[in-house]
């Protein structure tokens, strides 16, 4: 089963604000659940010369539940600008 989520970001410069993340929300119950655990974290930069700032494309998340038998794969895919975060979240479930 795969779910997806968009958070939106507002703003402008510097001064970016949350304005819908469910995608977010939806990673942090992983995160705070004694249920699961993180197993693994890919971040996806892109490095750049020294006059310019490197690029956060994203990140790639495996959380694992306690009994083994479960896991989630967490695909985070940002803009360019960051104001836009495309979240995927594949259940997948271990056969013995």
């Amino acid at each position: 089963m795969m779910r997806k989520f968009t958070d939106k970001w507002g703003g402008k410069n510097y001064g970016c604000y949350p304005t819908s993340t469910p995608g977010l929300a939806f990673k942090e119950r992983f995160d705070h659940s004694s249920e699961w655990s993180l197993a693994s974290r890919e971040d996806r930069i892109d490095p750049r010369n020294d006059n310019q700032v490197d690029i956060d494309r994203g990140s790639d998340f495996l959380y694992l539940h306690r009994d083994g038998m479960q896991m989630v794969q967490v695909a985070m895919n940002k803009s360019r600008s960051g104001k836009t975060i495309e979240w995927q979240f594949q259940f997948l479930t271990r056969s013995n």
